[in-house]
């Protein structure tokens, strides 16, 4: 007999064991069954019939200088090219803050005493400021108007220009060019908090550092505020004779107070793109009491050509991942995404396409869309529809082809997104109500300068353009994210996937891929969690009340006042102020960002925002936005 006595189990409790086994079975198969007959895979529960309110988008007023009057609504004077990326960038700013607009080529095309003053003039170029066009500014500065210089191109003639370089704030120009190593960013300036942008290595430096480097040296002088400047290496500032202060590092953003209005000035191309949205948030949030303005409220993660229904590019994919293209997508790629979704904390919209290879023999499998439907219920994902190929076919066509194997599914599901690429809008537009695109409400592609980032491409349509890769992550895009961020409360983050199923480099697999994506999204978007998570449809009806709004604030002591119109149920505002903190709100509801920042949700029409009692002081006259 064994050291251990066997210890046999008694015919009464085996059967009790199969009786337990066997209920949990029969519950855990019933509850399966419940659940799948209940998920209503096949309906989308983020969309909305898509409406043609384009015609209601706010455009603003048609206002010229030859006819401006006392009475004449407060407006934004932009002075330069028309149409050029800096226009561009200015007009969009304008729409989404609801501010009026009239552009003119030079200051001297202006009237000499306009019957009412800018309450901002932008500049193109520091160029239109020359001679007699200098006294004009002055004297619209004098009287109270926010100047905005865009961009200092010519350090040289600033130089010897010792009455702009007053108007300015600059000391001196101590050098013409010069090479910075790295860029740093002020708190307070853009949410999410002040950074440097250098690298500690060369392999970061190589993969992130695209800020310009190559600028002149512009040094302030006393009276002035800098938001972001250059730096040097630790060796490079003892060839200067010393560290150096922050005040003597080349200012690249700066404000100076030379009277009673404010000028601003930024050295690079930083007004260019829309970095420039945040940029213009942060120097008016800085000058006034509060501002408050409106946002989308909106945190996208769009998944390009993922999942596509064919098995193509057999040899690549079986030599990457030993299985067909549709088997790594369900059993290698999906799972990521699903933990991605989770640790994240935000909302993914997939971009499904038949094939994306019309000129081979390998059709799309029709057993693989209710799987993906249901795995996307689970985690509040939507699927929308790519509109891109690796073939060169027309859209009309693709459409064509596409209609044949969605009509064989048999399924209800109303697709409310779809992909394009960026030259591909019009063609969107086009066929905007053609199977399957008919209930298409919204449009998304890459990120691109030529288009503004919100906005509509038809009365129907709304363009939600993506923000980032979160791949190739620089520290331009960060700025820019930031600066978006900062505007619009918006990030559209979108991963294509073509790269994965069609590889060129070593570093298209998915395993490396999906290790930068992660730690990108994991690291850099996590000073935004209090921004909602929204796939694309729930995204589209956000934008639509951003175009779509108009509204007023004023403020009496203690009580901000907000005046909204032409929202349907929620509207989303910033709420920015120089420390003081919300005690309460009629009307809506608040959320804490950080120190002086704050989310906004209104209901209604009005809404009223408490502050603080700040000791003794108090404001004693209703005071409203610049």
């Amino acid at each position: 007999m064994n050291r251990w006595s066997r210890k046999m189990v008694s015919k009464r409790n085996f059967v009790s064991i199969v009786i337990i086994m066997g209920v949990l079975l029969f519950l855990f198969q019933f509850s399966m069954v419940i659940r799948d007959s209940q998920s209503q895979y096949d309906v989308n529960t983020d969309y909305t019939q898509k409406q043609p309110d384009g015609i209601n988008a706010w455009n603003g007023e048609t206002m010229s200088m030859d006819s401006l009057t006392e009475e004449s609504p407060d407006y934004v004077l932009y002075l330069g090219t028309a149409d050029g990326e800096m226009h561009s960038q200015v007009s969009s700013w304008c729409s989404y803050t609801k501010r009026n607009l009239i552009c003119m080529q030079n200051v001297m095309d202006c009237p000499e005493n306009p019957g009412k003053i800018p309450s901002i003039a932008i500049l193109e170029s520091e160029k239109l400021a020359d001679g007699d066009a200098l006294d004009r500014i002055e004297s619209w500065e004098q009287q109270g108007t926010t100047i905005i210089f865009g961009s200092l191109d010519d350090a040289l003639a600033i130089g010897q220009n010792d009455r702009l370089k007053a108007f300015l704030g600059i000391q001196t120009v101590r050098e013409n060019e010069t090479e910075l190593y790295g860029v740093r960013l002020f708190p307070e300036f853009l949410l999410g908090g002040g950074t440097d942008y250098a690298a500690s290595t060369k392999e970061e430096q190589m993969e992130r550092q695209d800020m310009q480097l190559t600028v002149p040296w512009y040094q302030v002088g006393t009276g002035t505020k800098v938001y972001m400047t250059g730096i040097f290496q630790d060796q490079e500032m003892k060839d200067f004779g010393g560290t150096l202060e922050n005040e003597e590092l080349p200012a690249l953003i700066w404000r100076n107070s030379p009277q009673k209005g404010f000028v601003f000035a930024v050295c690079g191309d930083y007004m260019k793109d829309c970095t420039a949205i945040g940029i213009l948030d942060g120097m008016i949030s800085d000058i006034s009491s509060y501002n408050i303005y409106p946002v989308v409220n909106a945190q996208n993660l769009s998944v390009v050509d993922f999942p596509e229904f064919a098995n193509e590019n057999d040899d690549a994919m079986q030599k990457n991942y030993s299985r067909s293209a549709t088997v790594s997508e369900r059993d290698i790629i999906w799972p990521a995404f699903v933990a991605l979704a989770d640790q994240s904390k935000m909302k993914i919209t997939c971009f499904m396409t038949p094939e994306l290879d019309y000129a081979d023999d390998n059709d799309p499998q029709e057993n693989q869309l209710v799987f993906y439907l249901k795995q996307m219920k689970e985690i509040n994902a939507e699927a929308g529809l790519a509109l891109n190929s690796v073939t060169d076919i027309s859209l009309a066509d693709k459409l064509a082809k596409d209609e044949k194997f969605w009509s064989k599914q048999k399924c209800d599901y109303r697709f409310g997104a779809a992909y394009a690429e960026s030259a591909q809008i019009e063609d969107v537009v086009a066929n905007q109500d053609t199977a399957p695109i008919a209930d298409v409400g919204t449009v998304t592609c890459e990120y691109t300068k030529n288009q503004p980032l919100v906005s509509y491409c038809s009365d129907a349509v709304t363009l939600q353009m993506a923000t980032s890769d979160g791949v190739d992550y620089t520290y331009r895009d960060d700025l820019r994210m930031r600066s978006v961020q900062s505007a619009l409360a918006y990030t559209n983050v979108m991963l294509n996937m073509q790269k994965i199923l069609w590889p060129e480099h070593e570093e298209d697999s998915w395993e490396i891929v999906q290790e930068r994506f992660s730690s990108n999204l994991l690291t850099f978007w996590k000073p935004f969690e209090a921004f909602s998570a929204t796939t694309l449809s729930e995204s589209d009806q956000r934008t639509r009340s951003l175009l779509n709004m108009n509204y007023s604030d004023t403020r009496t002591e203690n009580d901000i006042t907000l005046q909204v119109s032409g929202v349907k149920d929620t509207g989303w505002f910033i709420l920015r102020t120089h420390g003081e903190e919300i005690d309460s709100m009629d009307g809506g509801n608040w959320t804490e960002l950080e120190s002086g920042a704050y989310l906004i949700e209104t209901t209604g029409e009005q809404a009223v925002i408490h502050m603080k009692k700040q000791g003794l002081h108090y404001y004693t006259d209703d005071q409203t936005k610049n």
